[in-house]
């Protein structure tokens, strides 16, 4: 067994070893890339949903200061028939009364 007849075969172990470490750096190289490229778009998706939750208190804020409103021009509203039924009630019966007084003394005529 000579040297000759080992060569060839050592040649091809030294190319396929050299092949497969080329194959793995390749690939590597295209997970760190694929990881980047995935942690980018997690950083992207975190500031996104982060700024869609500043918006949604911001817009519900702005609702309870609505809703807060609305009840308030309510209860005013409120107030105001309270206050006008009162003057109501107490014209009718003032009228009532002046009726009355006008109605007693015509029956004594």
């Amino acid at each position: 067994m000579e040297i000759n007849q080992f060569l060839p075969m050592l040649i091809t172990i030294i190319i396929a070893i050299l092949g497969s470490w080329i194959t793995i750096r390749i690939n590597i190289a295209e997970i760190k890339k694929d990881t980047s490229h995935l942690k980018e778009r997690l950083d992207s998706d975190i500031q996104s949903k982060a700024q869609l939750i500043e918006e949604h208190k911001e817009n519900m804020k702005e609702v309870r200061d609505d809703v807060k409103a609305i009840f308030s021009t309510l209860t005013k509203i409120q107030v105001e028939i309270a206050k006008n039924q009162s003057r109501n009630e107490g014209r009718t019966e003032i009228l009532t009364a002046l009726k009355d007084a006008v109605s007693g003394l015509n029956t004594r005529r």
